[in-house]
């Protein structure tokens, strides 16, 4: 309770010459005011009419109240404040006072007039009364209405829409009023700039992130409204999803530099595991948002969670270096910025930078083994289809970066073990019965904070990431092994072939949006993928306008593929044939 009323802050809209107050009678504070529309006079609802507890009666809290026992008050008195919200919602206007109330309810059901109107018409004998229920659909004072559900109608393609329309054009005066609104069906916006215009956006040398591609992919505007023309909201003093993702990477990157000094078996020593987090929370804290989490006891609650999600994300670390051989030889690593460790991806004029949470390796009979492991605050699985659109192509970029600078990362060439999805998450269990112990607790945080991404359908690899994957599914990583020694038939197993197929695809995707973006296309094309579509999380839908029920406005529909149709086109993109019956998972 302290808590929650500590955060609680008081709003107060700044005072004007001219305002419009709205609120509810009964919890709002009114001030003297010029002018006041009383919404919905209709018997019963204003006045209220009070109901008779169903605990104690009228009756009952007399007597209890004549006893000294104090109790909300009886439907009499009740009768009476109702009478009195009334009087102050009459008596606060001084110019004008308007009183309305619906012909008829949700349901269709006539509504009675509150006698409040009654009253007020013996007070007030020359005050108008007008009935808007009444009204032609196509007269003078309901044509903004009308008209507006005339585009939804059309927007919709209901014929009695089409035919209202040519009614409301045929009269001069209407069509005139109606104008304004009608205006957005032949709405449009410009979809492209001149190369010119482009080339002093963006520049010459096209130097972008992978985030920046993908946001290309799901709409050229938004990537337009975020990188051309660098529109931002206001910041706030505020704790946001990004701060915290960034202050899990920061302190994830320090814990594992520290551990990395402990030596091979530093899971050995938890006690110190668990100083060096607390340590590193108490030097990293202080600098998240100028000492955020420390103003309110909620934000001193999130350090506790933040704590929390880190101790669970280094508990499976210590189980991934007791069960396998991969060990990290970079965490954070910067690829083509100005202190990076290794060069951007070149594409022929377009540089693609960024940065690797992790990358391991592993010696294994055939050399050395890479991977990629990227910290994400959800649980998510790599997606064939949105690789093949662009919506998801930045883990598969640090892969292929990997692979191109394997010598500069392990001294020598490297073989595709994987590239994986991490998840940063202090999960919640749910188990149909009790839990038997800590061992078995440990067991399903694991298998709730399991990897998600691609590996290499090779029996070894997997082996050297889990030494306890034979004849079972791991609890490390998305793949099992049989106990003939083949790999099981899970999706995110691929054959070598595969894995290359999809790289190379990939670096072509990369340079064809970076070259849509030096052609300077910016038009409003938000795709919709199933459910999925790119204005959910959208900052600039207030400045595109897009709207699927305007006239024009119509989503970037992208097909739903299988994965074999998504492998087939991806091949086909390649230029190469792809044997879908090397597929583990098919």
């Amino acid at each position: 309770l302290e808590a929650g009323l500590e955060s609680l802050k008081v709003g107060l809209i700044p005072p004007g010459l001219d305002q419009v107050l709205i609120g509810a009678i009964d919890r709002s504070r009114h001030p003297e005011i010029k002018a006041a529309l009383i919404l919905g006079a209709c018997e019963g609802s204003f006045p209220g009419v009070p109901r008779e507890d169903l605990i104690f009666t009228d009756r009952e809290r007399e007597q209890l109240a004549a006893a000294g026992v104090e109790l909300a008050p009886d439907s009499r008195r009740q009768l009476l404040w109702e009478e009195y919200l009334a009087y102050i919602a009459l008596t606060r206007p001084s110019e004008r006072l308007w009183i309305s109330f619906p012909l008829a309810d949700a349901a269709g059901k006539p509504n009675v007039p509150s006698t409040l109107l009654t009253r007020v018409a013996k007070i007030l004998p020359g005050a108008e009364k007008k009935d808007l229920g009444s009204e032609p659909y196509w007269s003078e004072d309901n044509i903004r209405r009308a008209a507006g559900e005339l585009v939804l109608g059309l927007a919709r393609g209901e014929e009695k829409a089409k035919l209202h329309l040519d009614q409301i054009l045929a009269d001069p005066g209407l069509a005139r009023q109606a104008a304004p609104i009608l205006a957005s069906l032949s709405y449009q916006v410009k979809d492209e700039l001149s190369p010119q215009l482009g080339e002093r956006l963006y520049g010459s040398s096209l130097e972008v992130s992978v985030s920046r591609l993908e946001t290309f992919a799901a709409c050229p505007f938004r990537h337009f409204a975020s990188y051309g023309l660098r529109l931002r909201r206001r910041e706030e003093y505020d704790l946001e999803p990004r701060h915290i993702g960034s202050f899990l990477h920061e302190a994830l990157k320090l814990i594992g530099d520290r551990l990395a000094k402990q030596g091979p078996f530093w899971y050995e020593e938890w006690a110190q595991v668990m100083e060096i987090v607390d340590e590193i929370l108490q030097e990293q804290s202080p600098r998240l948002q100028h000492e955020i989490l420390t103003k309110t006891s909620r934000y001193r609650y999130l350090n506790q969670i933040l704590r929390r999600t880190l101790l669970r994300v280094v508990e499976v670390w210590a189980e991934h270096a007791r069960r396998g051989e991969f060990t990290p030889v970079g965490l954070e690593v910067d690829f083509g910025g100005p202190r990076a460790v290794l060069p951007p991806l070149d594409l022929g004029g377009i540089r693609v930078r960024g940065r690797i949470d992790r990358i391991d390796a592993a010696l294994g009979s055939k050399g050395l083994y890479l991977r990629v492991v990227d910290y994400k605050s959800s649980i998510n699985k790599l997606s064939i289809e949105e690789v093949y659109y662009g919506l998801t192509l930045q883990l598969l970029t640090y892969l292929l970066v990997v692979m191109d600078n394997a010598s500069r990362l392990v001294g020598g060439p490297g073989q595709v073990a994987g590239a994986l999805y991490f998840p940063l998450q202090d999960p919640i269990i749910n188990v149909d019965g009790p839990i038997k112990d800590e061992g078995e607790l440990a067991r399903e945080r694991r298998r709730e904070l399991r990897m998600e991404g691609l590996l290499l359908s090779d029996p070894e690899a997997l082996c050297l990431m889990d030494a306890q994957i034979r004849g079972a599914w791991s609890e490390l990583i998305p793949a099992r092994i049989n106990k003939d020694g083949t790999v099981g038939k899970v999706k995110s197993c691929l054959p070598q072939a595969r894995i290359q197929l999809l790289l190379a695809y990939v670096e072509g995707k990369l340079k064809l949006l970076g070259q849509e973006i030096e052609g300077g296309r910016v038009d409003v094309a938000p795709y919709r993928l199933g459910r999925q579509t790119a204005c959910t999380y959208c900052d600039y839908k207030p400045l595109c306008g897009f709207d699927p029920l305007i006239h024009g406005c119509r989503w970037r529909h992208l097909p739903q593929l299988a994965d074999n149709e998504a492998w087939v086109k991806i091949a086909g993109e390649v230029g190469e044939d792809v044997d879908l019956s090397t597929a583990s998972g098919n």
